[in-house]
């Protein structure tokens, strides 16, 4: 079965616009229950960053691209709740800054803030899903979840702490890291995620954008998924943008093999200064002993000059130290 690469942020977008599969992967991932949800209008792609750009050319250009939730989930006591799901892909581990830029945005944004009929106010809690186009270097796992637990400082003893003041300061992240799903099938989610894995056969008329997948190891119940990136690789609009992708790939690298040459020269040009600086203080040294050394042996400061072929004032500034 051919499907559209959802590395590619028009196939993720395309793929994530499908309530039913967007829901699934959301739940998955965070292992919620998900009712219902909402995109919101913070949708948004930054280019591949120039400073990494030298990384593997051929690489999927997978940008730094965020798409917003509101959702409705069942908790596992059976409350319902509505959260914000934030979910943010990127190959470039320098976008860390971004990513805590932008959590600090949805953490003092006032949309993100639930009006009980009573008046009272409270923070709608954040989940956040990083699909990450590099290892960590922390586990071989394909999935990490980061669930901030409370506990009683003295006793270690777990809390159940459900609490508006937890829930809306602490949040809950889940990490996949992508090339660690290469060949993964071992249990439902890294099957689910299996749509991700780049070390599925290309299509050769697609190149990176179409990729040829088994579908008899995909879950079975889970085929809408599927569909919806067939679908994609079909769409006109969706093969255009990632043509665009690979332009914006191909454009960043230039830019990042520009901004290390100027980088390197302007290296270059420092160092230089540097020596010739090295230099020069030390042949004023080198000057300065012969100077007293002459003068030591009794010359004085016009007999030194003439010897040495300097103006008499300087030989009289460096023997009297001004």
């Amino acid at each position: 079965m051919e499907i559209a690469n959802p590395i590619y942020d028009a196939a993720f977008k395309y793929l994530m616009q499908d309530d039913r599969a967007a829901r699934l992967l959301v739940g998955r991932i965070a292992d919620m229950q998900v009712e219902s949800l909402e995109l919101r209008p913070h949708e948004r792609a930054t280019p591949r960053d120039a400073e990494r750009a030298e990384d593997a050319p051929s690489a999927p250009p997978l940008a730094l691209f965020r798409m917003d939730f509101a959702a409705r989930v069942r908790t596992a006591e059976g409350r319902g709740r509505t959260v914000l799901i934030e979910i943010q892909k990127t190959n470039a581990p320098t976008a860390v800054e971004r990513f805590r830029a932008y959590l600090g945005q949805q953490l003092c944004s006032p949309d993100n803030v639930v009006v009980h009929p009573s008046g009272r106010r409270e923070a709608v809690p954040i989940v956040t899903i990083y699909l990450l186009g590099y290892d960590l270097g922390v586990s071989d796992e394909a999935v990490l979840d980061v669930c901030p637990h409370v506990t009683a400082r003295r006793t270690g003893a777990a809390l159940d702490a459900d609490h508006p003041f937890v829930a809306g300061i602490h949040h809950r992240s889940h990490i996949v890291q992508i090339p660690r799903l290469r060949g993964r099938r071992r249990d439902e989610l890294e099957r689910i995620l299996s749509i991700f894995d780049q070390g599925a056969t290309p299509v050769a008329r697609g190149g990176a954008h179409v990729l040829s997948i088994d579908e008899s190891a995909y879950p079975q119940e889970y085929g809408f998924v599927l569909r919806q990136l067939q679908r994609a690789a079909a769409e006109e609009d969706v093969r255009r943008f990632m043509d665009g992708e690979d332009q914006l790939l191909l454009d960043s690298v230039s830019l990042g093999m520009q901004a290390e040459y100027e980088r390197r020269r302007a290296e270059r040009a420092e160092r230089q200064k540097e020596q010739a600086e090295r230099q020069k203080e030390q042949a004023e040294l080198a000057l300065s002993r012969s100077i007293r050394q002459l003068h030591g042996l009794g010359q004085d400061a016009e007999a030194i000059a003439r010897a040495l072929s300097l103006d008499p004032e300087q030989v009289r500034r460096v023997l009297t130290g001004e």
